[in-house]
């Protein structure tokens, strides 16, 4: 019998890593849930007339709400970190963006000697995106300052791997920016009208798809599952980006064929990746940015301040950065539920009920 799938990556390389169509196939909120086929699967895969039997795995609304503030929050997760590793080499993906260096000022918080295990991965890249964090950077970890295009599997059988990954499906993602590319600031809060719902679908997926009419009649009404009501264009750009891409960001840097993904990959361990960090998001809805696209990502930002003194990351804006790091591996098209890769025919095996999609719990 044919495993189930756990995870698609279709015909990456990067120009087809983004919001591609994939439609809900069972109430919100799992955001555990598998992704879909997406149109860059080819092969005649339409992803409006397609069939997976998806596994519920946490009804996230239904859990006890999360009252931590952030900083509580990531100093938690940091903890739970630092005893998941052990006396195991820690490796932190480090960007210099918001959702890596709020998890390297968490962990210098509270890790202690601890501190000793840390090892910072980063290129020049990271570097020129937050040059006044280098200096204490250099200072802190010199002698364990590795260049972040080393294979991530290499590092995870040394150690454990720590990244950043599903800050963005916490705080709302790249969408926020289209949003405003559209309405400038005002969209932020900008009331969710059928106006704005064409204009920012036609935004945001006119790239990926033909029919926008059509994907906003099979994407739109999801939006009626969102725990509280969703009356504008930011909470629209986080429950997307919420409830479509947990599991893709999960496990996209699986893709880039391991030697032994089974073995190796339990040590990758993301930030943001638990349920407590889930219901922060849905309860601290309000927090995730002001009034300005300046603002956003802004409990993130503050501590990051606090921490350093270093005031200009208040105008800090999202560069994408993990790009750098997946285009130059070769791809699989998928891997199943025990880890294994599949090849295209297997992945597309999945669909329209020949076989199941998979989900698993959460780390």
């Amino acid at each position: 019998m044919s495993n189930k799938m756990l995870m698609f990556f279709g015909q990456i390389p990067l120009h087809n890593i983004g919001l591609a169509p994939w439609i809900s196939t069972r109430p919100m909120p799992f955001t555990q849930s598998v992704n879909r086929i997406s149109t860059t699967s080819g092969k005649g895969v339409d992803p409006f007339d397609m069939k997976l039997d998806c596994e519920t795995i946490e009804d996230i609304v239904a859990l006890p709400p999360n009252r931590l503030s952030f900083i509580d929050q990531a100093y938690k997760r940091a903890e739970e970190l630092r005893v998941e590793t052990g006396n195991l080499p820690v490796f932190l993906m480090y960007s210099g963006g918001i959702d890596s260096t709020s998890a390297l000022i968490a962990m210098m918080s509270i890790w202690g000697k601890d501190l000793d295990r840390l090892h910072i991965c980063l290129s020049y890249n990271s570097i020129e995106e937050f040059p006044e964090l280098w200096p204490m950077i250099n200072k802190q970890f010199k002698g364990r300052i590795i260049h972040s295009m080393i294979k991530t599997e290499r590092l995870a059988e040394r150690g454990y791997v720590v990244t950043g990954e599903l800050g963005d499906q916490v705080f709302g993602g790249e969408v926020v920016y289209n949003i405003v590319e559209v309405f400038g600031d005002k969209g932020i809060h900008k009331s969710w009208d059928n106006g704005a719902i064409r204009d920012v679908y036609q935004n945001v997926f006119s790239f990926y798809i033909k029919d926008l009419d059509q994907f906003i009649e099979k994407y739109h009404p999801f939006i009626d599952d969102c725990p509280f009501q969703i009356k504008s264009c930011f909470d629209w750009a986080w429950w997307f980006n919420y409830t479509n891409k947990w599991q893709l960001v999960r496990y996209w840097l699986s893709g880039n064929r391991w030697d032994n993904l089974k073995q190796n990959w339990p040590r990758v361990k993301h930030f943001y990746d638990t349920v407590d960090w889930q219901r922060w998001s849905i309860d601290h809805h309000e927090e995730k940015i002001l009034d300005t696209i300046g603002s956003y990502k802004n409990p993130a930002k503050k501590m990051i301040i606090d921490y350093t003194g270093l005031d200009v990351y208040n105008n800090k804006k999202k560069v994408a950065s993990l790009g750098n790091l997946l285009k130059y591996y070769d791809w699989a098209p998928a891997i199943d539920e025990n880890l294994n890769y599949m090849d295209m025919d297997q992945a597309l095996g999945c669909v329209n009920g020949k076989q199941q999609m998979a989900t698993i719990h959460s780390s």
